[in-house]
C-alpha cells in the first residue's frame, strides 16, 4: 500500500489553483490536477496500516489503499479499473466529495493526512485524457426492458449499469439536459458540465435512450411495458412555513434553472445549509444584484465543509454579497413593486424589524418528488418495496405479492434528500441485481 516509510519521507502536497488574475476572468474549473509524478509521491504515503478506515469513510467505498498504491507503481490503467469498480462517476466525487476518507486517514491521527481526493482526481482525468473511459456494451441483450424517470446522479448511474448488463433502458428526463442536481446544484467552478455530457454519450453508446422535456407520468411508463421502473425523480424545493406571504417568493431552484430573473436587490433565505443557497448566490451576483444571504442558523452553510467554502468565498466577497446569521425571515408583503421583509431572530422575542428588498428567494431544501412513485405502487409485482437484507447480503431482489407486471424502485433524493455519493451508491447497490 504504497511506500512502507513513504509517510516518513514524503509531505502532503495539495492541487494548485490557477493564479487569481486568470481565475477570476471566467466561471471554469481552477483546480490544477497533480502531475504524474506528484500524484506517485502521494500514493507513496499511503502506509500499511493494516485497518484501511479511508475505506469506511468514503461515501461510496471506495477501494483506496489499492488504488493508492497503483498509482504509486506507476500502473495507472489499473487504477482507473480499481477506482471505477466502486463508482461509476469518479470525476464527479473527485471534484465535490469533501473527503471524509482523509478525515478517517490513520496519519491524520498526528499528521497530515494522505491526499486521496487528489489522488482519485488525478486517476480519473487521465483516464480520460488517455482515452481508457470508454462505453461498455453488453455482450448479450436480456429483452428485459427497464424504464428509468430522471436522469440526476442516481438515474444516470442506475441507467449506466443497467446497459452494461444488457437491458434495454429508456431514461425520462423533465428538463432539456441531464444531470439533476450535477448540472443544477453545482456550480460550473466545481464540475465543468462536460463532464455529465460525455457520461451521457458513453449512455448512449451503450443503447441508453433518453427522452428531454418529459415530465414522465403513469401512462406514459406502462406504455413502455417495462419489467422494471426506476424513480430517480429527485426531490422538490420545499416551501418555508412564513406567516404570510410565501407566495411572493422565489426558490432558489427557479434562479438556478433560469426559471426567474435575477432581482436588483435580493434576500436570499437559507434555511437549508447546503450548497444551493451559495451557487444560488453566485448567480444572484454575477447578474448584478445586492445580495444578503440570512440564515437562523449561528454560521452561514453548516453542510459545507471548509474546503468547498473557500472557493465560495473567494467568489462572493468580490461582489456585492453580505452575510447575515442568527435572524429569520417570517413574513413577506408587496408594497408597490417592491417587497417588505419582516426579520425577526430566535433569541430575541417580539423582534420584527422591517426590511424592503426588490426579490426574496427561499432555499429550504427539499422534498423527495414521489407522486409518481406511489401511483405505480399499487400496481407493481413488489409493492414497490425493496428487501434491504436481500441488496445488502447481494441478492436479487423478490417479486413481491402485487400483480404481475413491473417491479417498481426508487433510489436518491426521491426517496429523502441527501447527497450525490448516497444517490449513486443507492442506484450500485440496488440495480446491480435487477
Amino acid at each position: 500500500m504504497g511506500k512502507v516509510t513513504g509517510f516518513l519521507e514524503y509531505e502532503r502536497l495539495e492541487e494548485g489553483y490557477e493564479p487569481v488574475p486568470e481565475r477570476v476572468k471566467t466561471w471554469k474549473e481552477f483546480v490544477i490536477t497533480l502531475a504524474e509524478d506528484q500524484a506517485k509521491v502521494q500514493g507513496a504515503r499511503c502506509m500499511d496500516c493494516g485497518t484501511p478506515f479511508c475505506n469506511s469513510g468514503c461515501p461510496v467505498n471506495n477501494i483506496i489503499p489499492d488504488f493508492n498504491d497503483l498509482v504509486y507503481r506507476g500502473d495507472w490503467q489499473s487504477a482507473i479499473e480499481v477506482l471505477h469498480s466502486t463508482n461509476n462517476f469518479p470525476e464527479f466525487t473527485g471534484r465535490v466529495c469533501p473527503a471524509p476518507c482523509e478525515a478517517a486517514c490513520t496519519l491524520n491521527v498526528n499528521d497530515d493526512p494522505v491526499g486521496i481526493k487528489s489522488i482519485e482526481h488525478a486517476i480519473i482525468d487521465r483516464a480520460w485524457n488517455e482515452g481508457w473511459v470508454t462505453p461498455l456494451p453488453a455482450a448479450l441483450k436480456t429483452g428485459k426492458k427497464v424504464a428509468v424517470v430522471g436522469s440526476g446522479p442516481a438515474g444516470l448511474a442506475a441507467a449506466q449499469q443497467l446497459a452494461r448488463v444488457g437491458h434495454a433502458v429508456t431514461v425520462f428526463e423533465k428538463n432539456d439536459r441531464i444531470g439533476g442536481l450535477l448540472r443544477y446544484g453545482i456550480p460550473d467552478f466545481k464540475l465543468d458540465k462536460r463532464l455529465i455530457d460525455w457520461r451521457m454519450a458513453q449512455c448512449t453508446a451503450k443503447g441508453v435512450k433518453f427522452q428531454f422535456n418529459s415530465w414522465a407520468d403513469d401512462s406514459d411508463i406502462t406504455s413502455l411495458s417495462p419489467d422494471v421502473v426506476i424513480v430517480a425523480t429527485g426531490g422538490l424545493p420545499q416551501p418555508v412555513g412564513l406567516a404570510s406571504g410565501e407566495e411572493h417568493c422565489v426558490q432558489a431552484w427557479d434562479i438556478l434553472s433560469g426559471d426567474v430573473k435575477p432581482g436588483a436587490n435580493v434576500l436570499l433565505y437559507d434555511d437549508a445549509g447546503d450548497h444551493t443557497a451559495l451557487q444560488t448566490a453566485e448567480v444572484l451576483a454575477a447578474a448584478g444584484a445586492t445580495v444578503e444571504v440570512m440564515t437562523p442558523d449561528r454560521s452561514f452553510a453548516p453542510e459545507i465543509m471548509g474546503m468547498n467554502l473557500v472557493p465560495y468565498m473567494r467568489s462572493l466577497q468580490g461582489r456585492q454579497v453580505t452575510f447575515t446569521v442568527t435572524y429569520r425571515l417570517t413574513s413577506v408583503a408587496k408594497e408597490g413593486n417592491r417587497l417588505r421583509a419582516v426579520i425577526g431572530s430566535d433569541y430575541i422575542r417580539d423582534l420584527a424589524e422591517e426590511r424592503q428588498f426588490d426579490q426574496v428567494v427561499i432555499n429550504h431544501g427539499t422534498a423527495p418528488n414521489a407522486d409518481l412513485y406511489f401511483m405505480l405502487k399499487p400496481r407493481s409485482e413488489n409493492l414497490g418495496a425493496v428487501d434491504y437484507e436481500a441488496m445488502i447480503a447481494g441478492q436479487p431482489q423478490p417479486a413481491g405479492d402485487g400483480p404481475k407486471g413491473f417491479r417498481l424502485y426508487r433510489i436518491g433524493d426521491a426517496v429523502e434528500s441527501r447527497n450525490t455519493h448516497a444517490a449513486i451508491y443507492d442506484a450500485l447497490r440496488l440495480v446491480k441485481d435487477i
